[in-house]
C-alpha cells in the first residue's frame, strides 16, 4: 500500500505528501489583520462581491443574498470555509503585493 495521495503538495520525507493549494490563504489573513492592527483598513469597511471574483468552487458567499460584507466577515469566510470568492474579494482589496512580502 502506497503513501496516501490528496493531489499536488509539499513532499514530506518520503512518504507524505501534504496539501498546500490554500497555504496562500493563511498569508492573505496575516496581512489582514496585520493591515487591521495598523489602522490602515477598518474590520467594518464593506467590501463587494463581484462576478469577476466568481471561481470553482466558490464557496458560501455566492449563495448569501447580501452582496457586500464587512471586511472582518469576508476574512472568517476565508478562514473558517476557505471561500474562493471571499478570498478574491479580500485579495483585491489588500492587494497581491501586501500578501507577498508576508
Amino acid at each position: 500500500m502506497g503513501a496516501p495521495q490528496w493531489g499536488r503538495g509539499a513532499r514530506q520525507g518520503q512518504r507524505l505528501v501534504l496539501p498546500t493549494a490554500s497555504i496562500g490563504k493563511v498569508f492573505l489573513l496575516i496581512e489582514a489583520a496585520r493591515a487591521i492592527r495598523a489602522d490602515q483598513v477598518s474590520p467594518d469597511e464593506l467590501l463587494r462581491r463581484a462576478e469577476f471574483d466568481l471561481v470553482g468552487d466558490s464557496g458560501l458567499w455566492q449563495h448569501l443574498a447580501v452582496e457586500t460584507l464587512p471586511l472582518s466577515d469576508v476574512a472568517r469566510l476565508v478562514g473558517g470555509l476557505s471561500d474562493n470568492l471571499a478570498t478574491n474579494v479580500l485579495l483585491a482589496r489588500l492587494g497581491l503585493s501586501a500578501v507577498q512580502r508576508c
